[in-house]
């Protein structure tokens, strides 16, 4: 079972820590990540499930899904594909 230190640990990494230190390619945080980084650093093995469990009941917390963001997509044409998406509707 996953202590109490432990548990604190868990919600100051999804809290204040992204998942890029942990050495993933992304921001957002995902039980399948989480999964990796409570074995790697708590060894204990825990079904994604299991941590939104913890991440619910033991620590309060909800998840929501993230949007997508693509650093290359430039505001200006996205704003005026939206315009002229606006125009044929």
């Amino acid at each position: 079972k996953i202590s109490t230190e432990q548990l604190d640990w868990l919600k100051s990494v999804v809290l204040t820590e992204s998942p890029t230190k942990y050495g993933f390619n992304t921001d957002t945080w995902t039980a399948p990540l989480l999964v990796k980084v409570v074995e790697k650093h708590c060894n204990i093995i825990y079904s994604d499930d299991m941590i939104y469990v913890l991440l619910k009941k033991k620590l309060g917390l909800t998840h929501k899904k993230g949007k997508g963001f693509y650093a290359e997509a430039k505001p200006e044409i996205r704003e005026k594909f939206v315009e002229d998406l606006k125009k044929t509707l």
